[in-house]
């Protein structure tokens, strides 16, 4: 009985401490005072590399970003010359030899450089014939000289013209259906051109025939700048 009752307690001593035993125990690693934390001392300036025998030594203090190379200039646009804005004056010579002797009638215009001009004349002579001189013109100066260096005007014309007929004049003609002398009238000129004339000389720019006759007509032109 007495050995029953210390096997019993024997068991009951030795089975918590065999457990225990069995149970893995970790061990705590106490904290550590905030004195033994590290402090990592602040970045000093770096140590400049050792200079050699003849080497340069630059004394200029380095820039935090390396220099930008500027942009090399854009080329301007090529711009087309603009119209000069000036008075030119033209003078039409118109010389005719209807009546044998060659008379010439002058008609001038100033007009502003890429505008239009006309001039309008109108008469009736006493025989019931009407006569005009009429004239329409624009001149534009051009930009650029002429291979001579001479500036140089583009010019557009056009004009009508019926010459006067003298009293005394012998342009007469026979009517065909009545066989009755009655007066001749000289052929109308219509003319529309387009030239390019230098500064300030003259041009002869068309001479015409009458179909009819012998009359001949030559008109001149001359463009020139006023400055």
């Amino acid at each position: 009985m007495r050995q029953s009752l210390f096997a019993a307690a024997l068991l009951a001593v030795a089975v918590p401490a065999i457990a225990a035993a069995q149970v893995p125990t970790t061990p705590v690693t106490p904290a550590a005072p905030p004195s033994a934390l590290l402090v990592r001392p602040p970045a000093g300036p770096a140590t400049p590399a050792p200079v050699r025998a003849g080497q340069a030594v630059s004394t200029r203090p380095p820039s935090a970003t390396a220099a930008v190379p500027a942009a090399p200039p854009q080329p301007r646009a090529q711009q087309t010359p603009r119209a000069v804005r000036r008075n030119v004056k033209l003078d039409l010579a118109i010389t005719d030899t209807y009546g044998g002797t060659p008379t010439t009638k002058t008609v001038t215009v100033l007009i502003a450089s890429g505008e239009n001009g006309m001039i309008r004349t109108a008469n009736r002579l006493t025989n019931g014939m009407g006569v005009e001189l009429n004239v329409d013109a624009t001149a534009q100066i051009q930009p650029v000289a002429g291979p001579n260096g001479v500036e140089s005007i583009w010019v557009r014309v056009t004009f009508e013209y019926t010459p006067a007929q003298g009293e005394n004049q012998n342009g007469t003609s026979t009517n065909p259906m009545t066989g009755a002398m009655q007066p001749q009238h000289p052929a109308q000129l219509h003319e529309s051109l387009t030239v390019v004339l230098e500064d300030g000389t003259p041009l002869l720019v068309s001479q015409s025939a009458d179909p009819a006759t012998e009359r001949q007509v030559k008109v001149e032109l001359t463009a020139t700048i006023q400055r």
